[in-house]
């Protein structure tokens, strides 16, 4: 366990000395208001722990003013054949989310090796590419976020 910890810590490193954090394609004020606070937002976005930069990248890029909804196309098949349907995997994730304590992060991710979208949970600044997952979505459980 503390090999594949060590490994694990090189590889954030590696990881993180490639990404820093870029400007989101909005005004950070208050343009994600009602779902996100302006605190919340700020808390976020200045939380540059190097550990979280790509998590948090990932996290930023994927949300924008007027989103959400179903997915389209082939994520929504894939969510389908994989989940049995969007209502599963929607409770999946959310029963993923109650399961984590303290810090951490619920992904949609395809595991590269059995060619499957899954849920999965990870501690702090953990991310799925470190097992070899391909991530789809993220969900930010930080204790910051209110």
């Amino acid at each position: 366990l503390r090999s594949r910890q060590g490994g694990l810590s090189r590889r954030l490193l590696k990881v993180v000395s490639y990404y820093s954090l870029t400007t989101p394609p909005y005004k950070l004020v208050d343009a994600l208001e009602p779902y996100m606070s302006k605190r919340t937002v700020e808390l976020h976005w200045e939380y540059n722990n190097a550990a979280q930069v790509w998590n948090h990248h990932f996290f930023w890029e994927s949300m924008q003013p007027e989103g959400g909804g179903l997915p389209e196309g082939g994520v929504l098949q894939q969510i389908e054949k994989d989940f049995g349907s969007f209502t599963n995997f929607r409770e999946e994730f959310i029963r993923s989310a109650l399961q984590l304590l303290g810090s951490g992060w619920v992904w949609l991710v395809l595991k590269r090796n059995e060619t499957k979208l899954s849920v999965v949970h990870t501690q702090n600044a953990i991310f799925p590419l470190a097992f070899g997952d391909i991530p789809i979505i993220n969900l930010d459980l930080c204790m910051l976020t209110t």
